[in-house]
């Protein structure tokens, strides 16, 4: 096969050569990233062995894996099983959780809430992963004062400590979702109840409560209240007994829904958690997708290109909302049908550092950084370039925008795909997609 040569920048790349149409075959979806990552972190509160399955092989649930090892934590994987180990004798945390570590993911911020329940202390630095402006820590540092721990900060070095964690009441000022996954685990063993208000109940969130109260925890989620109560434990009876299957990803099945509806042609998906994607869905059947459900866990997707179009105003926002991770990966889709979206960011107002990459293929999409919205008008030809990948979910757009772009394109700092997307390379060539990496 011929490659075009490109001069490269940036670490590891995706070479896409496009002009891609009817999109055939099927995919299984992968276990989730944002539900593996907190059910790893939460691994030191069990003081045992337990077995969790379905967990998927990407770069940031690694970095997780490399944090647990460097905690004493011992892990065997195979397949995408996870067989875990943290029994071991030592007592407390002597070091930080190494910088290069705590930068490679975001997830690093979730080891707050489990050290400082087993041991009282916990010191990790700021955490890294996607760059979607700043992204502050305050409600997992508010929260956590509330249940009595104290902070000491040093640049980057976060140092937190707890004589022992108190009951009390705390209303989160948005419903973050890691914010709530740390104070969960954070009171997992406190002296009396703790209850959160204005929770986050995305999926991800609700598996971690599913996984600890399989591990014989005692918390109750109030989803339409989004009220989350957490009654103390003794730290001797967490254990898990039976393996602890996580969650599909809903990200993974919404990218792939969206990269046949792009290309035309019809795809099946199989593993599909549709219970969690019915916003997505819906406005994919809006625009002009057809979706035909199997059973419980699969469907399939068919799209026609010269039926799409799209005349919708998308507003991302919390669960059941439509999720802030797929408004990138919709754009390559929404540049293709028929009519003028209007798309509205409300979770991370620089979501969209991937609009410029957009904009080297030749998309036209207007930017308004007041409003944190865009306006993409449909029927566009884009054309290959040489761009970056600036952050997971942007990285994927340019990867399905380069699969129909006319010509090649190479996404440079594809490590931003690889931490949140399972053989992502396999899956694309696997539906006839031309793709190496570079």
């Amino acid at each position: 096969m011929n490659m075009p040569k490109f001069q490269t920048y940036g670490r590891r790349c995706i070479l896409v050569n496009g002009n891609h149409k009817n999109l055939s075959g099927k995919i299984d979806i992968s276990g989730s990233k944002n539900a593996s990552l907190p059910i790893l972190a939460s691994a030191p509160l069990l003081n045992s062995r337990f077995l969790l399955k379905n967990v998927p092989k990407i770069q940031d649930v690694t970095t997780v894996f490399n944090i647990l090892e460097y905690l004493n934590v011992t892990i065997h994987v195979k397949n995408n099983c996870a067989y875990i180990d943290s029994s071991s004798s030592f007592t407390s945390i002597k070091r930080p959780i190494p910088y290069d570590l705590c930068q490679k993911t975001r997830a690093s911020i979730l080891f707050l809430g489990s050290l400082l329940s087993r041991f009282h202390k916990a010191a990790l630095y700021y955490p890294g992963g996607c760059k979607l402006g700043f992204r502050p820590i305050d409600y997992h540092i508010e929260g956590l004062k509330k249940l009595g721990v104290e902070f000491y900060f040093n640049g980057d070095l976060i140092v937190a400590k707890a004589k022992k964690i108190k009951g009390t009441t705390f209303e989160l000022p948005f419903p973050s979702v890691g914010a709530t996954e740390n104070l969960i685990m954070a009171s997992i063993f406190a002296n009396d109840k703790v209850t959160l208000m204005n929770a986050s109940i995305e999926p991800e969130v609700v598996d971690l409560i599913n996984f600890l109260n399989a591990s014989n925890a005692q918390i109750k989620l109030y989803p339409k209240e989004r009220i989350v109560e957490i009654y103390g434990v003794n730290p001797e009876d967490l254990r898990l007994k039976t393996p602890y299957t996580v969650i599909s990803d809903r990200i993974e099945a919404i990218t792939y829904a969206v990269l046949c509806a792009s290309l035309g042609g019809e795809l099946l998906m199989k593993n599909v958690p549709l219970n969690h994607i019915g916003k997505p869905l819906d406005i994919l059947r809006s625009i002009g997708v057809d979706i035909r459900k199997l059973d419980e866990k699969s469907i399939i997707i068919s799209s026609q290109l010269e039926n799409l179009e799209s005349n919708l105003e998308i507003v991302t926002g919390p669960y059941p909302e439509f999720p802030t991770d797929a408004h990138p990966i919709f754009v390559p889709l929404l540049l293709r049908a028929n009519g003028t979206t209007i798309l509205k960011e409300r979770v991370y107002k620089d979501r969209f550092q991937y609009v410029n990459e957009l904009k080297k293929m030749s998309a036209n999409i207007i930017l308004n950084e007041e409003d944190r919205s865009i306006i993409i008008n449909g029927e566009q030809k884009l054309h290959g370039a040489k761009v970056r990948a600036t952050d997971l979910r942007g990285g994927m757009a340019l990867m399905i925008a380069a699969s129909y772009a006319e010509g090649s394109t190479i996404i440079a700092d594809s490590d931003q795909i690889m931490r949140g997307y399972e053989d992502v390379i396999l899956k694309f060539r696997s539906l006839g997609v031309d793709v190496y990496e570079c």
